[in-house]
């Protein structure tokens, strides 16, 4: 776990600094004249770019956190925050919709509203919301990143 921590934050640094520093000295190179530095400017923040895309792993995309989210019709981040413990099955179907999946455990039930794959040309980290019930109220509404 700690690996995919550490390949996460470097992620994070190649995206929010690297990649923006690359682009500055890039247009300052431009504004000099200095059109080779420019162009090993502008090389480094692409080849920066598709490290960060290209990576190998699955990816927390900055840019668009639910870059290969896909969610359940009806679903959106404002209603799910509206859930809240107590709630019936059906108050939640009201408010959100059918989830796209229905697990069973033991004593409970989880939905859940968000699954993999809406990205067709790479393979990001994607948004798991989830709604848990216990004797048909909810007890837990879970909000997590999904690295596989």
């Amino acid at each position: 776990m700690w690996l995919f921590r550490l390949i996460h934050a470097a992620q994070g640094v190649l995206i929010l600094v690297v990649v923006p520093l690359l682009l500055v000295a890039c247009v300052v190179a431009l504004e000099k004249g200095r059109r080779r530095s420019a162009v090993a400017f502008g090389s480094g923040c692409v080849i920066a770019f598709g490290l960060y895309t290209c990576f190998g792993f699955e990816s927390y995309c900055y840019v668009y956190p639910s870059i290969d989210t896909r969610y359940a019709s009806g679903f959106s981040e404002h209603k799910f925050a509206q859930v809240h413990a107590g709630m019936s099955m059906g108050e939640v179907i009201t408010l959100l919709g059918e989830p796209y999946h229905k697990g069973f455990g033991r004593n409970y039930v989880q939905w859940s509203y968000t699954q993999d794959g809406k990205c067709s040309w790479a393979d990001w980290a994607w948004l798991g919301r989830e709604i848990v019930f216990k004797d048909g109220r909810v007890v837990e509404r879970i909000s997590r990143i999904y690295y596989d």
